[in-house]
């Protein structure tokens, strides 16, 4: 259990397109953490979009090294995630 009262890893999401993935990560989450993200990660007024190549594994090696069951919202088109503001833009 978390401190928020929440299971491990149960506001985590994986939203991925054909050509890239991003994990979600609860914007007072990421805060609290003090992680610096990319510019390639985005964000919006809940949440942050971590990239996959980069910044998602530092983030869960850091702060969740065990994560299991990851959800996964997969889009054939271009993920919504693209329209997002950019993190550090």
């Amino acid at each position: 259990m978390r401190q928020d009262g929440t299971e491990n890893g149960s506001e985590y999401m994986w939203f991925a397109d054909l050509n890239h993935a991003w994990l979600r990560v609860d914007k007072k989450e990421y805060l609290l953490t003090g992680f610096n993200a990319s510019r390639y990660s985005y964000q919006d007024e809940q949440f942050v979009y971590l990239e996959c190549d980069m910044d998602a594994g530092q983030y869960l090696s850091s702060n969740q090294p065990n994560p299991t069951d990851i959800p996964e919202t997969y889009y054939n088109g271009s993920c919504p995630v693209r329209q997002f503001a950019r993190i550090g833009a």
